[in-house]
């Protein structure tokens, strides 16, 4: 080798190879190798995650990150769906056996029904209620 630094190859459409990446099943497999030796040497702290959602051009990520901010769970989808549905389908894929006990998420994820579905598997959904909620379920200490 000259020494010389390779330039990093062109990805033209990024979230279409990361749509590709996060779906292809390889890849799925060795992140939850990885995620599952985390978790068993006790790195991984689901007692409590977070989810969030980013935005790139026509498409959505969502992804879950255990308490100490490593992740456990990505999904990439087209951004026509509202972050309650991705909320589901990122639970879905949480790359280790064991899932979150208490999820913290922002406002977009805010739901009875997906608080009820939720709590059927176990996991606690903590998010603010949306501003123009009739019905307050978080106790704040502004009111």
């Amino acid at each position: 080798m000259d020494g010389s630094a390779r330039p990093l190859p062109v990805v033209p459409d990024l979230p279409s190879a990361l749509s590709t990446g996060v779906q292809s099943r390889v890849l799925k497999d060795i992140l939850s190798v990885v995620a599952e030796a985390l978790d068993d040497e006790g790195y991984l702290d689901l007692r409590e995650a977070f989810i969030d959602g980013s935005f790139a051009p026509e498409t959505k990520i969502m992804a879950i990150a255990g308490r100490h901010g490593l992740p456990v769970a990505v999904v990439v989808e087209s951004a026509a769906p509202h972050e309650v549905t991705l909320v589901k389908a990122t639970v879905a894929q949480t790359l280790v056996r064991k899932k979150p006990e208490h999820l913290v998420g922002d406002a977009a994820c805010e739901s009875d029904r997906l608080d009820a579905e939720l709590a059927r598997h176990g996991i606690e959904l903590i998010a603010p209620d949306r501003s123009n909620r009739k019905r307050k379920t978080q106790v704040r200490g502004d009111n």
